[in-house]
């Protein structure tokens, strides 16, 4: 495995910051028509750590159990199988997706940036982690977004509400849309870039725990 440096692919990376110079990017890009083969975490997921799983499992616990009953269940030795989670991963380094004529699209949103950073095989394809180590298999949490083609790519900009006052984001999203309707959609949020496998209405999709499960390799539950 190869180690890169996160601070040296920023530098190096196209740094976008505007809406055009993003839709121009992704237009000389032309992925339209191209299969997603893979998707690839790089660095740590924050969401699906043990701490971050065994969290949103006492949340979703909670509604039906009582307190101490939640938090027995959400214990992760403990949490049932058929419990739903969101195919969502929160990262701080950048996804690869590669696509089916052998290219790896390398990005990374970060919003207090104002940044979105994306190149081509620029990360050796057997690089691991610099930051954290990697919990979750992109594959696994992302697996309705594999192995289809790519329809369109959209930039959508939403509002983020702070307290009573609402301002737009200043860059919008990535969302990959697919064959199916479903997508890959990622999004800056303060420090951290979110990524989604969502449906045709952009709602997030879900995936069982069992199912989940397959995916993780946290050191702490080995």
């Amino acid at each position: 495995m190869t180690h890169y440096n996160i601070l040296l692919w920023k530098q190096e990376s196209t740094r976008l910051s505007t809406e055009k110079q993003i839709k121009d990017f992704f237009s000389k890009l032309n992925i339209i028509g191209k299969k997603i083969k893979s998707i690839k975490i790089l660095g740590r997921d924050y969401d699906h750590d043990r701490e971050g799983v065994e969290e949103l499992a006492f949340l979703q616990l909670e509604k039906v159990l009582s307190e101490k009953q939640a938090k027995e269940k959400a214990e992760f030795s403990n949490i049932p199988k058929d419990l739903m989670f969101y195919r969502i991963a929160e990262v701080d380094e950048p996804i690869v997706i590669e696509l089916n004529d052998g290219r790896r699209l390398e990005i990374l949103i970060l919003e207090l940036d104002n940044t979105v950073y994306a190149d081509v095989n620029k990360i050796s394809p057997d690089a691991t982690w610099d930051i954290n180590s990697a919990n979750v298999n992109g594959n696994v949490i992302f697996s309705p977004c594999t192995g289809k083609t790519i329809k369109a790519v959209e930039f959508p900009v939403h509002k983020h509400s702070f307290g009573q006052e609402e301002e737009y984001q200043q860059i919008p999203d990535v969302l990959i849309r697919l064959e199916d309707g479903t997508g890959l959609k990622i999004e800056g949020w303060l420090d951290f870039c979110d990524i989604e496998c969502v449906d045709s209405k952009n709602q997030p999709l879900k995936i069982s725990f069992k199912d989940l499960k397959k995916g993780l390799h946290n050191k702490e539950d080995e």
